[in-house]
């Protein structure tokens, strides 16, 4: 059947309309669910009342726990996809290489942590998904993959009973390898999938009365809409930490204002840091001397360390030695200096990845595309 576009359009929207009348009912009541979920919890005639009348209405908030509780346990017990072979035309040995395949592509896609946020929504309210995309991974058009879409930059910053202190920081992180950051000096300047990030976490900030640093990652793809994958209130370690020591000029009184209660906003000159990951296999279980130049010491902050003498030796536990931070006034600048400096630090098996600060800039340009300015 042959329809104009008048009528094409008519009839897509009322087939739009029906499925959302249709559904309605299951938004309305995930909505409520988060609000009862959030503190919300009083009926609003009787809250009203009570306010007018100078009445307190308490609030004791039970829920939270058992989400956690719940999505705890589904972190601790993944599901896993399994290929069987299920029939007689079925080969063990081509199950096995698909589910190769499948943890493979979940495991670029950081798969995890998209599973967790969609256990927690779909817990907390009810509803909870996700959407496996497929790009081409080379010229020959034949050849592609599943993945779920997207880059996951973070937001590493001081909250003031929910209220950000500028400047602050926002970058992206390899596992393994190392960091990149930008300065962002105004509530302006901030990608907008930052923002609603941290305008969704300061609502606790502030009944928790939260005067410290943290840090948030995020998902975000073609769609521009944030999905808080990993949020915690420290300073995170071991690159941030690194570059924040020294990217704040008056790093003391920051943290001595947050202790004593006076609130004091970063002075920060650079408008990016970089920072790469040292490690070494033999630090796991022993002792590590790390050798560098004198004047590279403000440069290299060392995980767990001892000095003897002039040397430096890393304690055993952690093949995580320590961090070479640099600033810039470019993503290049910042990077370049890092690897220029992590080539004047030696010790034995000592490793660093320093194409992740290269696969880091890539990130950046292709997060440009979902609105994250950087």
């Amino acid at each position: 059947m042959i329809i104009d576009e008048r009528e094409f359009l008519d009839l897509a929207t009322k087939r739009l309309k029906r499925e959302i009348d249709a559904d309605e009912h299951n938004r309305q009541a995930a909505i409520e669910d988060l609000k009862f979920l959030n503190g919300d919890q009083w009926d609003p005639a009787e809250e009203q009342r009570r306010r007018l009348r100078g009445r307190p209405c308490l609030k004791t908030n039970e829920l939270p726990k058992y989400v956690n509780q719940v999505v705890g346990d589904m972190r601790h017990n993944r599901a896993r996809i399994k290929v069987r072979p299920v029939d007689p035309a079925g080969d063990v040995n081509i199950a096995r290489i698909r589910s190769g395949l499948i943890s493979n592509i979940e495991y670029l896609s950081n798969a995890e942590a998209i599973y967790d946020y969609a256990g927690e929504m779909a817990t907390s309210c009810g509803l909870g998904a996700w959407r496996v995309l497929t790009r081409y991974t080379e010229e020959n058009p034949f050849i592609c993959e599943e993945l779920l879409e997207g880059v996951e930059p973070g937001i590493d910053a001081i909250t003031w009973e929910g209220e950000l202190i500028f400047p602050t920081c926002c970058g992206y992180e390899e596992k393994g390898s190392g960091v990149i950051e930008r300065v962002y000096r105004t509530q302006a300047d901030l990608p907008d999938a930052a923002k609603w990030v941290d305008e969704g976490l300061a609502p606790e900030f502030d009944k928790a009365k939260t005067r410290f640093f943290y840090s948030a990652e995020f998902k975000i793809g073609p769609s521009r809409i944030p999905y808080l994958i990993d949020p915690t209130i420290r300073l995170a370690a071991p690159g941030v930490a690194a570059i924040q020591t020294e990217l704040f000029e008056n790093y003391t009184e920051v943290i001595y204002g947050l202790a004593t209660g006076e609130k004091v906003s970063p002075v920060i000159s650079h408008n990016y840091a970089a920072a790469l990951a040292l490690e070494s296999s033999e630090a796991h279980e022993a002792w590590v001397n790390v050798g560098f130049p004198k004047e590279m010491r403000r440069w290299l902050k060392l995980r767990m360390a001892v000095r003897k003498g002039e040397d430096y030796y890393c304690v055993p536990g952690f093949e995580s030695v320590g961090t070479v931070i640099g600033f810039g006034g470019t993503v290049r600048e910042a990077v370049d200096l890092v690897k220029a400096r992590a080539k004047q630090v030696k010790g034995k098996r000592l490793t660093m990845e320093e194409a992740g600060l290269d696969v880091l800039a890539d990130e950046i340009n292709k997060g440009k595309q979902y609105g994250i300015n950087f």
